[in-house]
């Protein structure tokens, strides 16, 4: 058994996140009575597609901003409060001679009557990406390129070698949401943003960054996976 398999099996209960509140987010006047209300929720579900009316809020609450396209593709987590409050992933692209593009988080509230406020955009930097302390395996470092994003959450090519990769990987359930860089080696890295769950009865899930590598003989191992600390992105 690897060692990534006895991390997970062991710590599969300890990795579940329970996500609250932060500062900064619309809140209710009054402390919610249901556990859930007041903080976030991943969204287990998030793939590489959002709802038409996921899409309808996200344009309408960014259609005055300047210097950046953004492209939402996924609500990876909700908060109820008097509204909703939806984190959405998104690729971005500096609309500049010198454009780039990198991956970004934004919050954006939608009211009980429909209204909607955008309320903050942080960088997802994929070279440098927060993680909940000492959750992490491995540093992601040196030349990674950010993905395009697609139809699917992965290329059918990365699609095949996480499946392999996550053979031998037990007590945690991954889905991915989203490839969000490449870097060639001997062979390739990928960086994956996915949802996890561990596999118990009515577990709380979080979600992770999942590092791929891919040799050139077509062989796939899982080199890292370190919880995402979402609260620092909304």
């Amino acid at each position: 058994m690897g060692r990534f398999v006895k991390m997970l099996a062991a710590g599969a209960l300890a990795l579940a996140v329970v996500l609250v509140g932060c500062a900064g987010q619309k809140q209710d006047p009054e402390p919610a009575t249901d556990p859930v209300a007041g903080g976030w929720e991943v969204a287990g579900e998030a793939g590489s597609s959002i709802s038409d009316d996921e899409r309808a809020i996200f344009e309408k609450a960014t259609e005055n901003l300047m210097g950046a396209d953004y492209e939402p593709v996924a609500v990876i987590a909700t908060q109820i409060v008097a509204g909703t409050n939806r984190a959405y992933l998104c690729k971005g692209t500096v609309v500049s001679p010198d454009s780039g593009i990198g991956w970004h988080v934004i919050t954006i509230y939608e009211d009980l009557e429909g209204g909607v406020e955008l309320l903050d955009i942080k960088e997802l930097d994929i070279t440098r990406p927060i993680l909940l302390e000492g959750s992490a395996d491995a540093e992601m470092v040196g030349a990674w390129m950010a993905a395009k994003p697609g139809s699917a959450a992965l290329p059918t090519e990365v699609d095949g070698l996480f499946a392999k990769a996550m053979e031998d990987i037990e007590g945690m359930s991954y889905k991915p949401i989203a490839l969000l860089g490449t870097q060639l080696v001997s062979g390739t890295n990928y960086l994956v943003l996915c949802y996890g769950e561990p596999v118990v009865p009515n577990a709380r899930g979080a979600l992770y960054l999942v590092q791929l590598y891919a040799d050139l003989d077509g062989g796939a191992e899982i080199t890292s996976i370190g919880q995402l600390d979402l609260l620092s992105y909304i």
